[in-house]
């Protein structure tokens, strides 16, 4: 599992990486966040990336792996009971 910590307008994702890799998070991918050291020892097997922007770290794997495949991106659009 991994896990972005992204900032809302009310809520900071950020926050709960501790809580996420207590679930079983393998990889938090976090900005703005200071981490205790005891912290990182206790879940060494864990990656942790600090990053400057996670939506854009985000946008940035997102493209890398959608680069992998030569397959048609295809998009489906349409509404329902429109007037």
């Amino acid at each position: 599992m991994y896990i972005f910590g992204v900032k809302g307008e009310k809520v900071d994702g950020n926050t709960f990486y501790e809580k996420a890799l207590e679930n079983g998070a393998k990889v938090c991918i976090l900005q703005e966040v200071d981490i205790p050291n005891e912290f990182l020892k206790k879940y060494k097997d864990r990656v942790i990336l600090k990053v400057e922007k996670t939506r854009e770290a985000l946008k940035k794997i997102a493209e890398f792996k959608r680069n992998m495949y030569e397959i048609p991106v295809v998009g489906v659009t349409g509404s329902v009971r429109k007037n």
